[in-house]
């Protein structure tokens, strides 16, 4: 008997909204305020159109765009952009465009451009394809408490020692996960990353007395970090257009980036971490042995803004591409070098100030003597930024 794949779809969407929908029961509080599901109950029904090789209606997409995740993630990428990546994943007619955006990531400049089109049509081929694991983790969300063990982690590098509100969460289907407001959480990573969990890595878990939801609930607390730290900024962003913003952006994520993944990366990836000797460990520890090299990098071109400020975006343009990885890189290297000869408390006290992280960092090197020093040219610029935008 051939069923109407409408039907089947229908069927799969009723049985799907009926597992997955977090709320409060009986009228009780939920395990974790502020999760929502919305954006990928939208997903999955523009997902089962685009299957059937029809183009979903203005409607449609907008249902999807106007949840609260995607509507977050309009910060960065405009609807046509996601419009185009899951068009070329899960419409038939258009596949052929897989190849077009694969080609242009080949040429792009910048790791960015270069890794994002790969890791988001992975992302997507991974989801369609272990559907039922998704919807499985989506639907164990609220069994475990996610927010309040994530923010205990998180406020070890906060100078604060409570928070008055926990965020809240929205989850998408992508490649990524965001401190934004709402955060925006990769639900599709979280449901890989548990699938894969191996003996080894449960076993090592057990040992210390957690359970397989703990690499998660840093992953939540390095999200959390970004939204509780970025409320309360001691600096102010210049406007988008002037030759400032790139400077102070990458300033900015080196430090957010770098003390956040204290957070999860110090604590999974090195020592008694559970992922520590994996191959996901190792590419943390190549990452880290180029780290200098791209601080040297960068320094050698705020040396170069010291010299020829009027070259100041061009060169500002230069620093974005050899910042790999939006910060993560160079930050937690250096915070990793402050860490080793200065008191966490120093860290925490720069936390909202990427200025005195990167003075702090500075007096550590030379504390050092073994790893790259900033400049008096480069450390001069750095000033000249604080002095204009620093509360």
């Amino acid at each position: 008997m051939n069923i109407p794949k409408r039907t089947c779809t229908l069927c799969f969407l009723i049985i799907l909204f009926s597992m997955i929908t977090i709320q409060s029961v009986h009228g009780q509080e939920t395990v974790n305020p502020g999760f929502d599901v919305s954006g990928v109950k939208a997903f999955w029904k523009v997902v089962n159109i685009l299957r059937e090789d029809i183009e979903p209606s203005a409607d449609e997409w907008k249902m999807l765009f106007d949840t609260p995740g995607h509507n977050a993630l309009r910060r960065e990428f405009e609807d046509e952009f996601f419009i185009r990546y899951f068009k070329a994943a899960y419409m038939p007619s258009e596949s052929h465009v897989r190849d077009e955006i694969l080609a242009e990531a080949e040429k792009a400049s910048g790791w960015f451009r270069s890794w994002f089109p790969k890791s988001e049509l992975d992302a997507l081929d991974w989801t369609l394809k272990n559907r039922e694991t998704v919807v499985q983790k989506m639907y164990s969300l609220e069994q475990y408490p996610y927010t309040e063990q994530a923010v205990h982690e998180l406020l070890k590098f906060l100078p604060e020692t409570r928070v008055d509100e926990y965020p809240n969460v929205s989850f998408v289907i992508f490649n990524d996960s965001r401190g934004y407001d709402p955060v925006v959480m990769s639900l599709n990573n979280l449901a890989r990353e548990e699938a894969e969990m191996g003996d080894t890595i449960l076993k090592k878990l057990k040992n210390k007395g957690l359970t397989k939801e703990w690499p998660h609930v840093l992953y939540f607390a390095h999200e959390f970090f970004h939204f509780y730290r970025d409320k309360k900024l001691n600096f102010t962003y210049p406007p988008r257009n002037d030759d400032d913003y790139t400077l102070v952006w990458l300033l900015d994520q080196i430090e957010n980036e770098g003390i956040a993944d204290q957070i999860n990366v110090k604590q999974l990836y090195y020592g008694d971490g559970c992922y520590a000797g994996t191959e996901a460990a190792q590419k943390v520890y190549d990452e880290q042995a180029a780290a200098p090299e791209e601080i040297r990098k960068f320094d050698a071109i705020l040396a170069g803004i010291h010299d020829h400020s009027d070259w100041k975006y061009g060169l500002g343009q230069q620093a974005r591409r050899t910042i790999t990885r939006s910060g993560h890189v160079a930050g937690f290297f250096m915070s990793n070098v402050i860490l080793k000869h200065y008191p966490k408390d120093d860290l925490v006290r720069a936390v909202r100030n990427p200025f005195k992280f990167f003075y702090l960092y500075n007096e550590a090197a030379i504390k050092g003597g073994s790893v790259p020093v900033f400049s008096d040219k480069s450390i001069a610029v750095v000033k000249s930024l604080e002095e204009k935008y620093s509360r």
